[in-house]
């Protein structure tokens, strides 16, 4: 399955607001999501900046094993299937695939 992430591309980026809301942000500073500081420690706001990355590495590791497993360059055994399977649901969640 080709999978493809249509939200804002590229790296995004922590920062605060001059009213001390933790906001995430592209490489050009445009607003990708803005929360109350309060409400959301900087390890959290870590998180959804990596979110990209993260859904870029599962899709390239699936692709990457679904080659292989293709070729018979490798064997997938069951346990190694339930991991495979949670980083599937992973990316399904992210791009909201049913």
């Amino acid at each position: 399955m080709k999978y493809e992430f249509k939200g804002t591309k590229g790296t995004w980026l922590v920062a605060q607001t001059p009213k001390g809301k933790l906001k995430i942000v592209d490489v050009n500073s445009f607003s990708i999501a803005t929360m109350n500081y309060e409400n959301l420690c900087k390890q959290d706001a870590n998180l959804i900046s990596a979110a990209p990355d993260l859904l870029n590495a599962c899709i390239s590791l699936i692709n990457l094993l679904e080659s292989m497993e293709n070729e018979d360059d490798i064997q997938i055994y069951d346990d190694d299937k339930e991991v495979i399977d949670v980083a599937r649901g992973a990316i399904h969640k992210a791009l909201n695939i049913q």
